[in-house]
């Protein structure tokens, strides 16, 4: 469900929108379903998925000369990444809360500008993982912003949620979609 606002939300914002099923059809209405879901999910095969769907995007021609940007909150955030790495189809990565890729070799392999933001207090992706992504993407060269919001926690984007933060979420949301104009 928050699958879908997010992408309507990109959609109002000018944007062609597609969130593939990488859960081969099987939607996560509660939590504990999604964190199920995910536990069995092959990140290298999703993310995979991720690069075709790119692919697929970059070369439809009802949609003329454009550029693909992949964007991903949470576990999605990680796949943008990993797809990032796959796809020369891509023109930028965001991934938002999203556990990082600290390994250079791979960083290097996302030719595109990469936005990454973070909550200060995330209790599941510790500051030492933020700090070493940083480090790794200096490390490699990439074109990167990387953002870390004081006082919110994991999943502060997310308007459903217990650790929601509407005014992080506001300026997260805000940076994000600048990100996007200014690179696709």
């Amino acid at each position: 469900i928050d699958t879908k606002r997010l992408a309507d939300r990109l959609a109002a914002e000018g944007f062609v929108v597609m969130a593939p099923a990488l859960y081969h059809g099987r939607v996560a209405l509660e939590a504990d379903k999604g964190r199920e879901l995910a536990t069995v999910l092959d990140e290298n095969e999703a993310a995979l998925l991720l690069a075709e769907v790119a692919g697929h995007l970059k070369f439809l021609p009802e949609l003329g000369d454009h550029r693909v940007g992949l964007i991903g909150f949470d576990l999605g955030g990680r796949l943008a990444l990993l797809a990032g790495t796959r796809s020369p189809d891509v023109s930028a990565v965001a991934a938002i809360y999203g556990r990082p890729i600290t390994d250079n070799d791979s960083l290097r392999r996302i030719n595109v500008p990469i936005m990454a933001v973070f909550g200060e207090l995330d209790d599941q992706i510790p500051q030492a993982q933020v700090t070493a992504f940083k480090e790794a993407l200096d490390k490699a060269g990439r074109t990167s912003m990387v953002k870390i919001f004081p006082g919110a926690g994991h999943g502060f984007m997310k308007q459903t949620g217990e650790t929601y933060k509407p005014d992080a979420a506001n300026e997260a949301w805000s940076a994000l979609i600048a990100f996007l104009k200014g690179t696709l």
